[in-house]
């Protein structure tokens, strides 16, 4: 899961869940008391701080209005009490007014975000913060502190010389991902057997701020799931060069840019489809799995699947053919 898509999940109750497990603080994840609703010097360097360390390795979440411990075994700090604050909303105001003046240069698409400690209770609560990584820095924490942090394991530390020499020296780096873009396809009649093709269009988005030169897709599929041999038009046109597909390649299909296939940042690129028949007597399917293989010049090979739902594929074909009786 992504610290974007934790961002998004975290509620009152998967923080009482993390004190009961004491979830340990790691990588991307911080707890943080308030000590002052007016966001006093403490608490202005706990941002600036923690912001300056997210943004400058690979990104993290500060959780506020959780107590944490030292981990009595490991050492480690994790969860151990809830401590709602008690005028979040006024402190929310205060994280997002000092969000821009606490590092130098300022860290993008920082996002603040107020949970409620209980249904009617519009004031109490917790606020997570979400700091991006950044390709922009070394940021340099201010507030008073003007020094340059870093997140290693549980805990932000002071960036040494070459720490930052080495960081100044930083490209602006690619972020490739998958997504796939579904449409229903042509429906069709073979004697009383009528079916829907759904077809998905596997793309490649930038969300990164460099150029990614010399993308790559593969793409491993299962019956009944095919990717489309004729490419994204019919006519076997795709948005990168397809390789030959090997027999001894165990089902991977691959897709390969060269010096002139470039997704600029911010841009999608559709490489080719994957398709899907269903016929209109098949009542139930199983969840499909798309695996894939992401990579481009300068950065390491992303591995992931993505799991599609068999009920909504079965739905949407049998809603296509109900249209087309009409």
């Amino acid at each position: 899961m992504s610290i974007v898509e934790l961002y998004d999940r975290i509620d009152r109750d998967l923080l009482a869940a993390w004190v009961s497990e004491g979830r340990q603080e790691d990588l991307h994840l911080d707890f943080k008391l308030i000590v002052s609703s007016d966001l006093g010097r403490d608490d202005r360097k706990n941002l600036a701080v923690a912001m300056s360390g997210f943004a400058n390795s690979d990104g993290g979440l500060i959780v506020w209005g959780v107590e944490s411990r030292k981990d009595s075994l490991t050492g480690i700090d994790a969860a151990s009490a809830l401590k709602p604050i008690a005028n979040a909303r006024a402190v929310l105001s205060k994280l997002q007014s000092y969000t821009g003046t606490a590092t130098s240069p300022i860290v993008e698409s920082v996002l603040h975000r107020f949970i409620r400690n209980e249904p009617s209770d519009d004031l109490a609560g917790f606020i997570v913060t979400l700091v991006p990584a950044s390709d922009r820095g070394p940021h340099m924490a201010k507030l008073g502190e003007d020094r340059y942090y870093k997140r290693s394991g549980d805990s932000f530390y002071k960036m040494e010389h070459f720490d930052i020499a080495d960081m100044f020296g930083r490209r602006a780096q690619p972020d490739l991902r998958l997504s796939l873009i579904r449409r229903i396809g042509a429906r069709s009649k073979t004697g009383d057997a009528r079916s829907a093709r759904i077809a998905m269009f596997a793309c490649l988005k930038n969300h990164g701020r460099g150029l990614a030169k010399y993308p790559l897709l593969a793409l491993k599929v299962m019956k009944p799931l095919e990717v489309a041999r004729y490419g994204l038009d019919g006519n076997g046109c795709t948005g990168l060069p397809a390789r030959v597909r090997n027999p001894w390649d165990h089902g991977w299909v691959r897709f390969a840019g060269g010096a002139n296939d470039i997704v600029h940042p911010g841009s999608m690129l559709e490489v080719t489809q994957i398709e899907l028949e269903v016929q209109e007597a098949v009542a139930a399917l199983d969840d499909q799995i798309v695996e894939y293989e992401i990579g481009c010049d300068g950065a390491s090979l992303q591995r992931g699947a993505i799991t599609l739902s068999g009920h909504d594929l079965v739905s949407e074909a049998h809603t296509a053919l109900r249209e087309w009786k009409l």
